[in-house]
């Protein structure tokens, strides 16, 4: 290797590092000529940062895709702060170190060049993502809010209001609605708006990063002295992970608050919040004590950024992803027969409504002695419940997939509920499902008598079952637990697989 020109090649990433000769702007990107004579073409913005005797060191896909994936630019002249361009992923809320500043931390996630981390000032955060003009002082320029043409203490539709409204203006004016869209975009997030708000309070108090970082991050600062921590001084740009998506939500997925409704899926993997303005249907609160009943989904087109949090699972912190709908590229549609199934959704809930006590009484009942689902539902039409109440509605909770009880009862002979759980008998073996978010599918042998096998069953714990207290998993039949995870087809094949039997061939239960 030559101080003017070193190469080196680690997993399918070339590393470079040289003297910029050249810097020549041709359109939309910059050319960077380097002493050995190799050009590199670099984004417009990232090359108006380099001057010419800056040392760049970069990598590079070794399959020699002009595509920079990491970048660190040198100043020529002291007093110039270095240049660093990085993908990142989950930045960390701040945090003051010794010196009382408050700092973010980002993790740099390919770390071909050995910087692992990027410390962001809050000060910085703050002027790059909740400034109006990121060039004034932040004193001295509009609020977010009045730049959409609201109050500080205006709703969520009203914020999407005013959102549209300035849109409509800037298109008439052929001019960009991306600062709209920056404002729109923390406002519309309880948490950020939240941040802003705190901000306008005390600008030295901490910012943010908005939803939680990942993207590509370009910032001036400098490199620690063992070259594995970039200090940010002040971020030039950031461009976020997007993706566009088409998804169907789940009506029962929702949350319904006095003023928003949220949506996130089963493994929190995806995210969504609706105002009024958007989700054009007349929901309150009390919206969440039925929405289980309704097979209903919306239909939702948006772009997507990539977040994330860490989560304790096992005993260990883990960094979990999810997609977060930006609220300035959402599109709903609801479909008439979703309307349909909501509305019979809420009637069916408020039919029942006047079945409270009982219902309860019956959970109280559940709760010491299993019953089969047959009898339960005779018993019930004796207490004057509609001749289509399914008695399976006990037990079921808002956040539970269908999918999992319709496969499990199209195959069933028979069904005892029991506590908050369902006990199918198959001609493959016993199925015992908690029909709730986040639980798992517990597989028995067959069994020459089912009532036999609920008796026990009711007297053993699922630690007794898993550790074999006292037998009690042998004398079950313990056979697996399946977990429900992110793919029912898996948790389908993984049943079939360790019950051999378990075909849809079964009666359906009557």
């Amino acid at each position: 290797m030559t101080a003017d020109f070193e190469t080196a090649a680690t997993d399918a990433v070339q590393i470079f590092e040289g003297c910029v000769n050249q810097v020549r702007t041709t359109g939309t990107k910059c050319e960077c000529v380097l002493n050995s004579g190799s050009p590199l073409l670099l984004p417009r913005f990232l090359g108006s940062q380099i001057r010419t005797g800056d040392r760049l060191r970069m990598s590079l896909p070794a399959n020699g895709v002009n595509a920079t994936e990491e970048i660190h630019v040198c100043p020529s002249k002291p007093g110039r702060f270095e240049i660093l361009q990085v993908p990142i992923g989950l930045v960390t809320r701040p945090r003051r170190n010794k010196r009382g500043e408050l700092f973010g931390s980002a993790r740099v996630t390919g770390q071909h060049l050995g910087i692992r981390s990027i410390y962001l000032p809050s000060e910085a955060v703050r002027n790059y993502f909740y400034a109006s003009d990121r060039n004034g002082v932040w004193n001295c320029q509009p609020a977010l809010y009045q730049s959409l043409g609201i109050s500080r203490n205006g709703s969520p539709g009203e914020l999407r209001l005013g959102f549209e409204l300035r849109c409509l203006e800037l298109q008439a004016k052929s001019q960009s609605r991306a600062q709209a869209e920056r404002a729109f975009n923390l406002l519309a997030r309880p948490e950020l708006r939240e941040c802003y708000d705190a901000l306008l309070l005390d600008p030295a108090g901490p910012a943010l990063f908005p939803y939680s970082g990942f993207g590509v991050l370009l910032v001036r600062g400098h490199l620690s002295k063992d070259e594995t921590v970039f200090f940010g001084a002040e971020i030039l740009s950031f461009i976020p992970d997007k993706k566009a998506r088409n998804v169907k939500l789940p009506f029962r997925m929702f949350t319904f608050y006095e003023n928003r409704a949220v949506y996130e899926n089963a493994g929190g993997k995806i995210e969504a919040a609706f105002d009024r303005s958007i989700l054009r249907l007349p929901w309150d609160p009390t919206w969440n004590q039925w929405k289980h009943l309704s097979g209903a989904h919306i239909q939702l087109g948006a772009e997507f950024v990539q977040s994330g949090k860490y989560k304790l699972r096992d005993g260990e912190w883990r960094l979990v992803r999810r997609d977060l709908a930006l609220p300035s590229r959402m599109r709903i549609s609801i479909p008439e027969n979703a309307r349909k199934q909501i509305d019979e959704a809420r009637r069916r809930f408020h039919a029942l409504g006047q079945f409270a006590v009982q219902i309860e009484q019956i959970r109280a009942q559940l709760e010491d002695q299993p019953m089969e689902a047959t009898r339960l539902g005779h018993y019930c039409r004796t207490l004057g419940f509609p001749r289509d109440f399914d008695p399976s509605e006990i037990c079921w909770q808002p956040d539970y997939d269908p999918f999992y009880y319709r496969e499990l009862s199209r195959r069933a002979r028979r069904l005892f509920l029991f506590r908050t759980e369902y006990i199918f008998e198959t001609s493959a073996g016993v199925v015992v499902e908690i029909p709730r978010r986040g639980h798992a599918t517990y597989l028995f042998a067959r069994t020459a008598s089912l009532e036999q096998f609920v008796k026990l069953y009711a007297r053993s714990t699922k630690e007794q079952i898993r550790k074999n207290q006292d037998g009690v998993a042998e004398k079950l039949g313990f056979v697996a637990r399946i977990v429900h995870g992110r793919d029912p087809q898996k948790w389908e094949a993984e049943i079939r697989a360790r019950l051999g039997e378990f075909t849809s061939q079964d009666q359906p239960m009557g």
